[in-house]
């Protein structure tokens, strides 16, 4: 079995929130196909199993080639145990859809936008909104806006 290139890679991003999760579907490294936010409204005990239906659901609609969550085994990760449970599962739900999977670190997301020696959220979320417009209008508030 070959490859796909890494133009033609599809690739289902997925971060657990404290409400759900939230995704980004890309083909290649240029084309944002769609992205989004999935709350699940359940207890926290179901939230879980919801939250692996929803990304089932994404995974049949966008036929990913890789999945890609955050790496939770290096040390400083800051992640609440369901959510450390969560991306565990989501690695299980791609080896049974038979995808390959990335786990990638804070950090190393950090390292990619080297215009910010230490990146925070915002520059991050501005610099991908420079890389695809149509997400500008969903950027954070700016905390020195707020408090004005």
């Amino acid at each position: 079995m070959s490859l796909p290139s890494l133009a033609t890679t599809r690739v289902l991003a997925i971060d657990p929130t404290s409400k759900g999760l939230v995704f980004a579907a890309l083909e290649g490294p240029e084309i944002l196909v769609d992205w989004g936010v999935k709350q699940v409204r359940t207890d926290l005990n179901r939230r879980n199993r919801k939250c692996l239906e929803e990304v089932s659901r994404l995974i049949s609609r966008y036929q990913p080639d890789v999945l890609v969550v955050e790496r939770t085994t290096v040390k400083g990760c800051r992640r609440r145990s369901r959510a450390r449970r969560l991306i565990a599962s989501l690695l299980v739900l791609a080896r049974n859809h038979h995808l390959r999977t990335r786990r990638v670190s804070r950090r190393s997301v950090e390292r990619c936008f080297p215009e910010a020696v230490s990146a925070t959220k915002r520059q991050i979320a501005v610099a991908l909104s420079e890389r695809f417009p149509e997400l500008e209008p969903h950027l954070p508030p700016q905390w020195d806006r707020l408090v004005k």
